[in-house]
C-alpha cells in the first residue's frame, strides 16, 4: 500500500548552537543544547528532502557549520539521548553512506567467516566509512537496512464534494540523519533511481528519469570532462598520440568488416 499512498517525513528539529572545534588536524561540531530534558515538539519543522539535497553537496567544513546551526540535532541516540559532537570526518562518512543508500536501495551485506563456525554480516560499504557505524543507533540501523520507524498511516479530509477520507503515510524522524534516512526509504518505495555524477569532483547524485544512459548530473559537468579529456589527449608525447589513433584506425576498420 505505501507506495501508492503520499508518504511524508515529518522533522521537528531541536535547534542546537553548533560551534567548530579544531585539534591538530581534527575538525569537530559541538552541540549546545539550551534545554537537557527529552527533545519533545519544538515546531521547527524543515523540509527533509531539501535537507538532504543540501546536505550532499556541502564541501567545507564552514559550510557543514551554517547547515548544522540551521538543521538543530544531528544524531539521537537510543533512549531519547543525543550526541553532543560530530567529526568532520564522520560528517564527510555519512555523506558517502547516504550516496549509497539512494544507488542502493538498502545498504549492501555480505558475510565475513574468520573460523569456520565464526559468521557474521557486515555492511558491504568502503573501509573508509565504516567507522561512522561504529556507534549506530537501533533507529539508525533499522533505516539503513530498509526498516522504517515511527512509520504511522493517518487518515486527510478531502475537499471533494463526496468528502471522502483519504490515506496517507507520515514517518516522524528525531533527528538530521533520521530524516535523510528516511527519504532514502521513501524515494526507494517510490522506484526512484540515483546516479553518481561521472566528474571525480562532483559529489551530485542526479535522479534517473530514462532508460537513455548519461554519466554526468549537467551539461556544466559533462563539458568540464570534456575540456579535461581533450587537454589530456594534446599533453599526450606524440608516441603515445600515434599509437592511439592507430588503434582507432584498426578498431574502426573491424568495424566495418563486421558490419559488411
Amino acid at each position: 500500500m505505501l507506495p501508492a499512498m503520499p508518504i511524508e517525513v515529518k522533522y521537528d528539529s531541536e535547534q542546537a548552537a553548533v560551534s567548530l572545534n579544531q585539534y591538530g588536524d581534527e575538525i569537530e561540531f559541538r552541540f549546545d543544547f539550551p534545554e537537557k530534558g527529552e527533545p519533545g515538539w519544538k515546531g521547527n519543522f524543515i523540509e527533509a528532502f531539501s535537507t538532504r539535497d543540501t546536505f550532499l553537496e556541502i564541501r567545507t567544513p564552514g559550510e557543514a557549520l551554517e547547515f548544522l546551526r540551521i538543521s538543530g540535532l544531528f544524531r539521537g541516540i537510543d533512549e531519547d539521548k543525543r550526541h553532543e559532537r560530530l567529526s568532520w570526518a564522520n560528517f564527510q562518512r555519512w555523506q558517502g553512506i547516504v550516496r549509497i543508500l539512494l544507488r542502493e536501495g538498502v545498504l549492501p551485506r555480505r558475510e565475513v567467516r574468520s573460523t569456520p563456525k565464526a559468521v557474521w554480516v557486515e555492511y558491504a560499504i568502503p573501509e573508509n566509512l565504516r567507522p561512522a557505524l561504529n556507534d549506530v543507533s537501533v533507529v539508525e540501523r533499522g533505516w539503513l537496512s530498509g526498516f522504517p520507524d515511527q512509520l504511522v498511516i493517518r487518515f486527510r479530509e478531502n475537499q471533494s464534494p463526496e468528502k471522502r477520507r483519504t490515506l496517507y503515510a507520515e514517518i516522524m524522524v528525531g533527528s538530521t540523519l533520521e530524516a535523510i534516512l528516511a527519504t532514502a526509504y521513501v524515494d526507494e518505495l517510490r522506484g526512484v533511481n540515483y546516479q553518481v555524477c561521472a566528474l571525480p569532483d562532483c559529489p551530485r547524485i542526479y535522479e534517473v528519469r530514462s532508460k537513455h544512459q548519461r554519466e554526468f548530473c549537467s551539461q556544466a559537468c559533462a563539458h568540464k570532462a570534456s575540456v579535461r579529456r581533450r587537454r589530456a589527449e594534446q599533453a599526450r608525447p606524440p608516441a603515445i598520440k600515434a599509437k592511439t589513433t592507430k588503434t582507432k584506425v584498426i578498431k574502426a576498420k573491424a568495424a566495418g568488416k563486421a558490419k559488411g
